[in-house]
């Protein structure tokens, strides 16, 4: 619906335009009633074409506003008491190539199996603590990724198990955070989510968990966004 806006705006835009440059370059009135009955109805319409369009354009933003979107939130909700609870239970930085990589080891401390667990993050220099807006868009985004991807449906973590670990970044060509910023003073920020599943997952559902931290000098904060969190979410339809 705000690519239908959008046009619509520019639509009353252009039209104005066009509607000015006839203005301008339209010679006088006919010579006769009739001419003059036709240029009439010309302006009349013309004049009042681009403030009804302009109208419409707001009216479609008010619908998109307070109902398309409102209607589009996918609102997290509490997991189920007996649910699994895949968390990190430790970070481990190190380096490769000078580049940064950061080591996350997992343990299900729920009482389910974890069932086709995958994950996304991303690691970021910043010169300053980042204010809450950037890391939700951020977030924003990490979790937009991992709600449309298929999570892979043949690993299992069993409950209690600790034996599971993954690299953030997954891939050497996005590791972007290099040893002297490290050594810098730098805040590096490591943001990640989890997806994934149990056997008492309502349908149509997956469990994610979202992990933000921070680090100076190589000592660990954790993020005072409220991003560090276990939540349910539906899948895109």
């Amino acid at each position: 619906m705000s690519d239908i806006l959008i046009y619509v705006a520019a639509f009353a835009t252009i039209v104005a335009a066009v509607y000015a440059a006839l203005g301008y370059h339209r010679p006088p009135g006919g010579s006769g009633p009739v001419g003059k009955q036709k240029i009439s109805l010309w302006g009349v319409c013309m004049r009042w074409l681009p403030p009804v369009i302009a109208l419409c354009a707001v009216g479609f933003g008010y619908y998109d506003r307070h109902y398309v979107l409102q209607n589009a939130q996918n609102i997290p909700q509490p997991i189920p008491a007996d649910a699994s609870r895949l968390e990190i239970s430790r970070l481990s930085p190190g380096f490769q190539d000078s580049h940064l990589f950061i080591n996350a080891y997992l343990v299900n401390n729920g009482k389910n199996a974890v069932i086709g667990m995958a994950h996304w993050g991303l690691i970021v220099s910043a010169t300053s603590v980042l204010a809450e807006p950037d890391i939700a868009s951020l977030f924003l985004l990490i979790r937009y990724q991992a709600s449309v991807a298929p999570a892979p449906s043949g690993l299992e973590i069993q409950p209690g198990s600790n034996q599971i670990w993954f690299t953030i970044p997954v891939v050497k060509e996005a590791a972007t955070v290099t040893q002297e910023e490290w050594n810098s003073g730098r805040e590096i920020y490591l943001m990640n989510i989890m997806k994934y599943k149990d056997s008492q997952t309502p349908n149509g559902y997956h469990i994610y968990n979202e992990t933000c931290q921070y680090y100076v000098s190589g000592i660990a904060h954790l993020c005072e966004s409220g991003h560090n969190r276990i939540y349910m979410l539906e899948d895109p339809s």
